[in-house]
């Protein structure tokens, strides 16, 4: 069994910095009897991105707000806080 580190004898996978199987924050989780990217096809069955969805931080963004006492001229404020944190919890460096 092989880990997904988003490398092997060919290079790097290509999508390891938007999967979530790459990122995750516990890592190692998932093991395959070969490295999943094929660099013959250029493609991954395996592949889950962890890029979160605009509704996924629109819905999270709603909930700080309602969480926070629906504040007034705060919604970049809570917008990005929203998005921080989705991307902390899917396995990605946040934005500054």
């Amino acid at each position: 069994m092989t880990f997904c580190f988003g490398i092997d004898k060919r290079g790097t996978c290509p999508l390891r910095d938007d999967c979530y199987r790459h990122t995750m924050p516990t890592r190692a989780r998932d093991s395959f009897g070969a490295m999943p990217y094929s660099f013959d096809s250029k493609s991954c069955d395996h592949f889950i991105s962890n890029i979160p969805s605009e509704d996924f931080i629109r819905v999270s963004a709603y909930y700080v707000w309602m969480v926070l006492g629906k504040p007034e001229g705060q919604s970049e404020t809570i917008w990005l806080h929203a998005r921080r944190s989705a991307e902390e919890s899917f396995g990605r460096k946040p934005h500054a």
